[in-house]
């Protein structure tokens, strides 16, 4: 009978592709994350090595934690069903490190190993088709997995891309598209996948042409949200993600930005904190929760947070957030009461 242990659904079942590694997950927290599998740049999956050292993240997780899964959120301790053939559950797909266009906060314009900054680092990816297609053929991908695009760069634009995504939908598989939204994919413009297995998630980060630009040094915020629109109209659900820093926090962007939103009736908002500052200033507090108080006044859905709060979660943003809406919301009502 399985007994209680810690781990977590990446660790069961995730895999994850980079430039030159495989990981169990995406997830970075604590300026660490994402625990390595193998070293790889593209040909045959290593299974057995790949096998090897989940079972030794395992083990070190039970006896004082890998150092890639030591204070992580997403890492329990409790009872995990056995393995099951079919047993890779999520996988992502972030081997490729091109973009089209250059946000301010993306670690391709900061990080060391980013190769727009270091010599030794120029490859943008490899050919992931050869093992997505081994993964298929092979039975290792669940016909209920989650394949996630993205994180490294703009997926959309990647050689391989339609054709990959297009052997994707034939599966079944539910695909999360993080993609800038700049590029419309032709599978996509052509209705050649089933749009209901389709989720896309976009940072605008802006509510106005100007400060899209200033953040993303490219004009392309009309297009942006006409495509999302698109994305929407068709049957995929659709996440309009806000990325809070100095230089877009002030009202004027957070309204028109939920209007936008709005118009394009997109499913979901999603704001969010740069991970590389994990413990944010009061103005960036108070932000996030006038966005909140627009999303709710629009009767938009929110939900609050993923990769940079989720990255140190003990300074506890969320709450932060929360207490400051409660201030604006009372102040609001406070208002339209005297004024009645």
């Amino acid at each position: 009978m399985p007994e209680e242990r810690y781990s977590c659904e990446y660790l069961e079942s995730g895999l994850s592709f980079y430039f030159d590694r495989i990981t169990a997950c995406g997830v970075t927290h604590h300026q660490t994350g994402m625990p390595l599998l193998a070293r790889y740049a593209g040909g045959p999956l290593p299974i057995e090595k790949i096998a090897t050292q989940r079972a030794e993240i395992h083990r070190e997780n039970q006896n004082g934690g890998h150092v890639a899964c030591r204070s992580c959120p997403n890492l329990v301790r409790r009872i995990w069903p056995a393995p099951k053939p079919g047993s890779i559950r999520w996988l992502g797909l972030t081997h490729f490190n091109g973009c089209n266009i250059a946000c301010d906060y993306c670690w391709l314009q900061w990080a060391e190993n980013s190769p727009r900054l270091s010599r030794e680092n120029r490859r943008v990816g490899y050919d992931v088709t050869p093992v997505v297609r081994q993964l298929i053929e092979d039975g290792m991908l669940a016909s209920d997995a989650t394949v996630d695009w993205g994180g490294g760069g703009e997926p959309t634009i990647m050689p391989e891309f339609d054709a990959v995504f297009c052997m994707l939908a034939q599966t079944g598989v539910t695909q999360w598209l993080h993609t800038n939204a700049v590029r419309l994919p032709e599978p996509v413009r052509a209705h050649a996948v089933d749009f209901g297995r389709l989720r896309v998630l976009c940072s605008v980060d802006s509510g106005t042409r100007e400060t899209y630009r200033a953040i993303k040094k490219k004009d392309q915020f009309e297009r942006v949200w006409k495509h999302l629109a698109f994305y929407h109209r068709h049957g995929a659900m659709v996440v309009a993600k806000y990325i809070m820093q100095e230089n877009n926090c002030d009202r004027t962007n957070l309204k028109r930005f939920i209007q936008r939103a709005r118009e394009a009736k997109v499913d979901v908002v999603l704001p969010d904190i740069d991970l590389r500052f994990p413990d944010p200033k009061r103005e960036i507090i108070e932000a996030l929760a006038f966005l909140r108080y627009e999303a709710v006044r629009a009767c938009l859905p929110l939900q609050f947070g993923s990769t940079g709060v989720n990255s140190a979660p003990e300074f506890d943003v969320e709450k932060r957030v929360d207490a400051a809406f409660h201030r604006i919301w009372y102040s609001e009502q406070s208002l339209k009461s005297r004024g009645a």
